[in-house]
């Protein structure tokens, strides 16, 4: 079996990469168990007692939080891997949101930037080894030097998701087909994969989504290259004191 990680810190649109290509590798998505299905979160695997079929004699996708390195889960049958990377500061935004969802409780978003901000990172991510945000980065990149890959931004995944689906398709030595990368597209927008978020929740079908309350949804808006002066003018300057030269990198 070789594996072909969708790898992310976590908050970083890995969800939205796991919809593009299996709407676009096989079929329109109709119960978003059937992407969990086909492209295993490994996160939601180990804890359950269950893995990946090792003796499968093809090529199978699995989302990561991990940072890679020799100790990652199935590390040995890595055949490559899809990177996906997001503004920090949205990264920052979107884990307070999910905490607070995840938690069913108000969360003080000053508070919560200040531990992200000098932590690097969300401190349980940390402790279930994915690092701090530059951490998680860097052990991808370290990892460019002996596997295939294609790193991609979230945010032009966003802006221009035609471009960079037909990027994916080209590394994994696919037929492209426009018309079908169109429907790929569409099928997994923002808005359509909230309707079955939304429609999977009122019918308490199995589903992908993390449980959330009544009202509470796991898809979110995907906002990009958002400030952070709407918390205050103090936090944006912390961060882009803390961040910035790891984010000049990148282009934030």
């Amino acid at each position: 079996m070789n594996i072909i990680w969708l790898a992310s810190y976590p908050k970083s649109g890995n969800t939205y990469l796991r919809f593009l290509i299996y709407n676009y590798l096989y079929a329109e998505v109709s119960e978003s168990i059937e992407v969990e299905n086909k492209m295993p979160d490994i996160h939601k695997l180990l804890p359950s007692g269950r893995g990946l079929n090792t003796k499968l004699d093809q090529s199978v996708f699995s989302k990561t939080h991990f940072c890679y390195n020799t100790q990652h889960p199935y590390h040995k049958n890595t055949h490559g891997f899809i990177y996906i990377i997001r503004n920090p500061r949205d990264v920052l935004l979107s884990n307070s949101r999910y905490s607070g969802i995840t938690a069913n409780q108000q969360i003080d978003l000053k508070a919560f930037a200040q531990q992200f901000i000098s932590l690097m990172g969300v401190p349980r991510w940390k402790r279930m080894k994915m690092g701090t945000w530059p951490e998680h980065v860097a052990t991808w990149l370290s990892a460019t030097s002996q596997f295939p890959h294609l790193f991609l931004k979230y945010e032009d995944l966003r802006k221009d998701p035609f471009s960079n689906l037909k990027n994916i398709i080209k590394f994994l030595n696919l037929e492209l087909k426009e018309e079908k990368l169109n429907k790929a597209i569409e099928m997994s927008s923002l808005e359509a994969m909230r309707s079955l978020e939304k429609k999977e929740k009122e019918n308490s079908t199995k589903t992908l989504f993390d449980d959330q309350g009544k009202d509470q949804y796991f898809v979110g808006e995907g906002k990009i290259n958002q400030s952070l002066t709407h918390i205050s003018e103090d936090i944006e300057k912390l961060f882009q004191n803390r961040f910035g030269r790891v984010m000049n990198i990148f282009g934030y």
